[in-house]
Order: structure tokens, then C-alpha cells, then sequence
């Protein structure tokens, strides 16, 4: 499952985080490294990790029975080594738990963590990427990915019935686009949204955003964030937002009109663009213009 459902659970979870700190746990994180208990299922996993780009990697699954129910996912070690030390006596699988708990806590009839996580399971030889779980991954970045067997019962205390497995890995650099990115916005103000004409040099995918202007100038003054940060959290915002689970890179000439995510009220921001690519990241300078909307007449 991803982990991210709506805004406003969103807003739920980051509350509840803050206020009750539900975690994971698991402490080996070591390519090929496995931990839990010692009287379990037998059964191993052999992760591979290939293809290793900035923003994606793809990971193979083969576990040793395939008629085993495994689960996996993927975060920033950071995350992970933290997330792992809150309950050793369940490790990651706790921060597993807990989310589930929380989804299915707000949610409506007779639902389950364990039948939510039964949703998400697996079996037999998989492969994965990396941003199905971590949407869009920073380069030169630690990530885990890690599974486990599983067999709920339906009680509150079900665990997993294998170790956990786990690899660790790092991102690779971003790759630079040699892409020339012309974007012209009308110096008077704009009625209902973003005008802006964009001229490319080749067909290389760039994201274009509007961003208030108390939202872009405390990045610009920022001294622990960057505009990187701010482009990261721009695209994964809008990709969050879409019910979907999807966002539109753009690709060679376009005109923007104050339509769909154009569109915003009277009001001061910057028209944000740079080039980006879902696998390779962002691959140059991340630019924003001012512009002024004005109230419809």
C-alpha cells in the first residue's frame, strides 16, 4: 500500500505522529542482512537491487517458499535506522503495524490492520521500484528495502513468521538535462492564474508549478532548506493531491493558461519550472519567476 492516502489522512497521520509517536522497528539493516526472532519460519529472501538511478531503482524478490505471504517496502535509511530502534522486539514490523492501525482506525465498517496489510501482500519471485514506495527518491541517497513472511490470524499480536530481510542501497547522481528551458509570463497582472509561453530546446521532461510567494521567498531565505527541497516538495504535493497518484511532466513547447493546477486566486507567487525526469531527477537549475493574479472582473 502506499503510504499516503488522502491530504487530509495525511494531516492525521503527521498529527498523530507528532503526538503519540507510533514507530517501527528492526535493527540489522546490512546488505542481505536478516533479524527477528530465532523459533521462526525458515523461510529466506534474496533481494536484488538493480538499475540504481537517482530517482529509482528496481528490486527483485525471490524468497526460498514460494507459496509464502511476504510484505515489503522501502524507505531512507535515515528513516529506517531510527524508525528500527523504538520496539526490538518487533522491529520495522512495528512501524508496519501502526500505520495500518492508524488507516484502519479512520476508516469505516468492519476493516482491520491485518486486513489492510493482507491487501498489500505478496508471493512467489516479484519486482519492485523503488518509488512505488519512496515516490520520488533523492539522489545520493541511503534507502532500505526490506520483507518479511507473514501469516495473520487475526489477533492483535500477530507478527510476522520470518525474519526480516533487508538491502540497503545508494542513489547514484542526478543526470543533467541539456535541456534549454525558455519560460516568458506576462509582466501586467494575470486574471484567474499562471499565463506563461515555454519554448524547450529538445523533448527532454521539465515541471512547471505556482508557488505562493511567502512559500518560495522562505526557501530563497532559508538556511537549512534550498530550492531542491522545495522542487521535491513541490512535484510530491501535486502527485499526493491527485487521487490518482500521478503527475504531468511536460515536454517541449507548451502555453500555460489559468486553468486546472494554473489556476489561483487573486495574489502574488512565482511561476516555478525545471527540468526533471521521474528515473534521473532534477537535471538543472530550478528557476521561478513572479507573477501577480488579479480578481476577475
Amino acid at each position: 500500500m502506499k503510504k499516503v492516502f488522502s491530504l487530509g489522512l495525511l494531516i492525521a497521520v503527521m498529527m498523530l505522529t507528532v503526538f503519540t509517536s507510533c514507530e517501527k522497528n528492526k535493527n540489522n539493516q546490512n546488505n542481505g542482512n536478516q533479524s527477528g526472532n530465532e523459533d521462526i519460519n525458515k523461510t529466506s529472501f534474496d533481494i536484488e537491487v538493480s538499475n540504481i538511478l537517482a530517482g529509482n531503482a528496481e528490486i527483485k524478490v525471490i524468497p526460498s517458499d514460494k507459496d509464502v505471504k511476504y510484505y515489503v517496502y522501502a524507505m531512507p535509511k535515515a528513516k529506517y535506522d531510527v524508525e528500527s530502534k523504538k520496539k526490538p522486539e518487533l522491529g520495522i514490523f512495528a512501524f508496519d503495524k501502526s500505520w495500518y492501525t492508524m488507516v484502519a482506525d479512520h476508516s469505516q465498517g468492519d476493516v482491520t490492520w491485518q486486513k489492510l496489510m493482507e491487501k498489500e501482500m505478496n508471493k512467489g519471485d516479484k519486482s519492485f521500484d523503488l518509488y512505488n514506495y519512496e515516490y520520488f527518491p533523492r539522489p545520493n541517497t541511503e534507502y532500505v528495502f526490506y520483507c518479511y513472511g507473514t501469516d495473520f490470524k487475526g489477533n492483535d499480536d500477530d507478527k510476522p513468521t520470518t525474519k526480516i530481510f533487508t538491502k540497503t542501497f545508494t542513489t547514484t547522481d542526478t543526470v543533467k538535462s541539456d535541456n534549454k528551458i525558455t519560460v516568458v509570463v506576462p509582466t501586467d497582472s494575470i486574471e484567474g492564474g499562471a499565463s506563461a509561453t515555454i519554448t524547450t530546446t529538445n523533448n527532454d521532461t521539465y515541471f512547471v508549478g505556482i508557488g505562493k510567494k511567502t512559500f518560495v521567498d522562505f526557501y530563497k531565505s532559508s538556511k537549512k532548506f534550498n530550492f531542491i527541497d522545495m522542487a521535491y516538495k513541490m512535484v510530491y504535493d501535486i502527485y499526493i493531491e491527485n487521487a490518482a497518484y500521478t503527475i504531468e511532466f511536460f515536454s517541449g513547447n507548451r502555453t500555460i493558461t489559468p486553468e486546472g493546477r494554473f489556476s489561483c486566486p487573486a495574489g502574488e507567487y512565482y511561476l516555478v519550472y525545471f527540468p526533471f525526469n521521474r528515473k534521473t531527477g532534477i537535471g538543472g537549475k530550478v528557476e521561478a519567476i513572479p507573477f501577480r493574479v488579479k480578481n476577475k472582473k
